[in-house]
């Protein structure tokens, strides 16, 4: 099975500016950067739900410690993205958290991905490639 996570495009990415300064830069308002980090956070909240979805269904392929190791690390990225989440809701016009937060939920896209790929191989009973896939991170 193959999944297609939505690209996304960060604030800075999208919108057409609503002011301009001096320097002839676009000034967006914090409103609608809060909106394009909204939208932002919902398509990776949607390609999220997808891929734990895939990976819970298929997670007995795993051994147990491979499991606990990985559900860990997902809760470690979990942790850090609500506390950037906490960041870019205190201080919305702050392009390093916005940065921040969208590195870390790439973070976890990718940890499932990779998980997903890991289950595959395991599937096939292909331990040289699951092992490299192990080994990656």
């Amino acid at each position: 099975m193959m999944l297609l996570i939505p690209r996304t495009t960060t604030p800075s990415q999208s919108a057409a500016p609503t002011a301009v300064q001096g320097t002839g830069a676009p000034v967006k308002s914090v409103e609608t950067v809060q909106n394009e980090v909204e939208a932002a956070q919902q398509q990776f909240e949607k390609a999220i739900a997808d891929l734990e979805k895939v990976a819970k269904a298929n997670q007995q392929a795993l051994d147990p410690g491979t499991s606990a190791t990985i559900d860990k690390n997902i809760g470690i990225l979990d942790q850090a993205i609500a506390e950037n989440r906490a960041a870019v809701k205190a201080e919305p016009a702050s392009v390093a958290a916005r940065e921040t937060l969208f590195d870390a939920l790439r973070q976890k896209v990718s940890l499932l991905q990779d998980t997903i790929a890991l289950i595959n191989e395991m599937r096939k009973g292909n331990n040289a490639a699951a092992a490299q896939l192990v080994n990656k991170s």
